[in-house]
Parts: C-alpha cells; sequence; structure tokens
C-alpha cells in the first residue's frame, strides 16, 4: 500500500474564503510582503530567500528556530526548527480553547505558545478526521485510510504508516494526515501535485522540524519532499494544506511573522518553550 494525498488538501471547502483573503476576524498584522522583509532583516539574511540547506536559523525561544527560506525550487517557505529536549510540541483543540476552530495567530494567543501551525484534515462541518492525541488523552482512534501518525512519547517524535502505530500509555500527541513524504530517508513516490503546503518531519537527531508555504505559494510534493531532507528529516509527514495552511510565530523582541490562512482550523501545533499556562486545556469532546 503506497501513501496517498488527501483530497482535502487540494479542494477549497464551500464557503470559506479564498486563499490569501482577510475575512472577518482575520486581521492581518501585515502583509506577507512586509513580513518576510521584516524577517529577513531581523535575521539578517541575504536578500531574497535562501535555500532550506543554507537559511540561518535564529532562536526565538529555547529549543525553537525560525528561519525565511525557499525550497529546492524556489519556492518562499517558513522554517521552523524543534529540539524537544528543550521544548514541547503540544496538539492544540480550537473547541477547548474558545469552542470553535482557530487561525494559528488565535491558537497562539489563546494558549501562550510561542508558534502555532495547523495540523489535522477535517469535513465540511470543521470536525477533525483521523487519530488526535492530546497530552496523553486520545480523543479520537486511528482512521482506516492511507496516512501516517506523527506522534511525541517519551522517547522523542515520530512519523509511521497508519496501520503501524500502535496505541500506548507513552504516547502523548498524536495526529493522523498524509501522505508521508519521507520514509527512512527516502522520498515517497507521489503524484505531481501542486499546493499550498503545510509539513513536518523528524530528524536523524531527533529535532522536529516544520514548513509552510509564504503567502500561499504552491509547491509540488516532490519539491516538498525533498526540502524536508534538506532540512535532515529521515522521516516526514503532510499535514493539511491549501486555505487551511497557516502560521502564527512570536519572534523576539515583540516581532511577529503571521502567515494568515484561508480559514480557522479545529487542531493545531502549539510550540512551547516552556509549559503551557495551567488553565490552558488540550483535548476536545470531538466525534
Amino acid at each position: 500500500m503506497t501513501d496517498k494525498p488527501s483530497p482535502s488538501t487540494r479542494r477549497p471547502r464551500p464557503g470559506y474564503p479564498r486563499p490569501g483573503a482577510a475575512g472577518p476576524g482575520r486581521t492581518l498584522l501585515r502583509s506577507l510582503a512586509a513580513v518576510a522583509a521584516a524577517a529577513l532583516a531581523l535575521w539578517g539574511a541575504a536578500a531574497g530567500t535562501t535555500d532550506a540547506r543554507a537559511a540561518r536559523f535564529a532562536e526565538v525561544g529555547k529549543g525553537v528556530d525560525y528561519a525565511l527560506g525557499a525550497t529546492r525550487g524556489g519556492v518562499p517557505v517558513h522554517l521552523l526548527r524543534v529540539d524537544p529536549k528543550g521544548a514541547a510540541l503540544r496538539v492544540l483543540v480550537g473547541r477547548d480553547l474558545a469552542g470553535e476552530p482557530l487561525t494559528a495567530r488565535a491558537y497562539v494567543d489563546r494558549s501562550g505558545a510561542l508558534a502555532a501551525l495547523n495540523a489535522s484534515f477535517f469535513d465540511e462541518k470543521g470536525d477533525p478526521l483521523g487519530l488526535l492525541v492530546a497530552d496523553g488523552r486520545t480523543l479520537q482512534g486511528v482512521r482506516k485510510v492511507d496516512w501516517g501518525v506523527f506522534y511525541v512519547d517519551g522517547s522523542g517524535a515520530h512519523v509511521v504508516h497508519s496501520r503501524d502505530f500502535v496505541p500506548a500509555p507513552g504516547v502523548r500527541q498524536a495526529v493522523q494526515t498524509g501522505p508521508r513524504l519521507v520514509v527512512g530517508g527516502v522520498p515517497t513516490p507521489l503524484k505531481p501535485q501542486v499546493a499550498a503546503r503545510t509539513a513536518l518531519g523528524v530528524t536523524g537527531d531527533g529535532r522536529v522540524v516544520a514548513l509552510v508555504s509564504a503567502d500561499f505559494a504552491p509547491i509540488g510534493a516532490d519539491d516538498l519532499a525533498a526540502t524536508l531532507l534538506d532540512l535532515g528529516a529521515v522521516d516526514a509527514l503532510n499535514l493539511d494544506g491549501g486555505p487551511s495552511s497557516q502560521l502564527h510565530v512570536r519572534l523576539p523582541g515583540g516581532e511577529v511573522v503571521d502567515q494568515p490562512g484561508g480559514t480557522p482550523v479545529p487542531v493545531a501545533f502549539g510550540i512551547f518553550a516552556d509549559p503551557p499556562p495551567r488553565e490552558a486545556t488540550f483535548g476536545c469532546s470531538c466525534r
């Protein structure tokens, strides 16, 4: 069985704003061009985006680094690098934090995370699809589809095929999406599809790397996989994309990078340099 793209990564959902549109309550902090310029100036990068292999990461918090770079094909992307030894990556659920799906910016504002990016696929009702584990609580079981599972346990972060995931008490966070992009250091053969993307991978030294299209720039599946390999990923997973693709990062000195999406999302990954506030909850009563 081979990994296949999910239709939800390729088809905008009815009634949602077109990619890049600022709908009600989703005011942009600044235009993406200004964000890119500010980020490049902040990190002292050369003019224009930098290939992911040469991207200049800078620390935004303990165990969390950010860079603005580009894929091998020259597509601009936001990059995050997370060291699980110094930072926590948690599953955030909009229904618990606000009773509804949220934007990446709202996830950061409500949870106190340093950064947030979209995660799960979801249906037309806004209900997340597939396995969902938040802070050790299994909220939804594994969906029998040809996807992958990203999960975090006591030994670190992992990406496996859905059929190979074994529920265990030690699993703290988990999300099921797909397709897998890199398996054991080898790119997965995929159909030549192009879309705005969000993806993450696990490197050989146990770090988590994440990539989000800048300004909804479309990325081919092969280019995405190759770029994740350049970032050191030995296993990598495609997350929901298209209008869902979004990222919000708090930079030092009060600056932010805000890559808005075309729609709020029900589940996000939150990245914390320190434990989140006690009053924040990370779970839901999802169906």
